[in-house]
């Protein structure tokens, strides 16, 4: 049984919405969420590996893009496994 699934059925929304990363900072959501370009990179760099796992992280032409939707999701699953990692530190 193949249990990878089709580009097409992990978006919400197909095609998926791109962008490339420093465009992002530059939206409402991330100005919201990274004040600057250099904590957008940041959590980039922190997390490539599992944003690029997820599909959160693409590239294209050699320059990094966000898959929109799997960028924020992955944004607030790697959020909560940082909450929970400190939670677990404090007991």
């Amino acid at each position: 049984m193949n249990t990878v699934a089709k580009v097409s059925e992990v978006h919400q929304t197909w095609p998926p919405e791109i962008m490339d990363w420093r465009e992002y900072q530059n939206t409402p959501k991330g100005k919201f969420y990274y004040p600057s370009i250099y904590s957008l990179q940041w959590h980039i760099r922190k997390n490539r590996l599992a944003l690029i796992r997820c599909g959160a992280l693409l590239k294209l032409r050699g320059r990094d893009y966000l898959v929109l939707d799997l960028f924020e999701k992955s944004m607030i699953e790697i959020g909560s496994a940082d909450a929970r990692k400190e939670l677990n530190n404090e007991c």
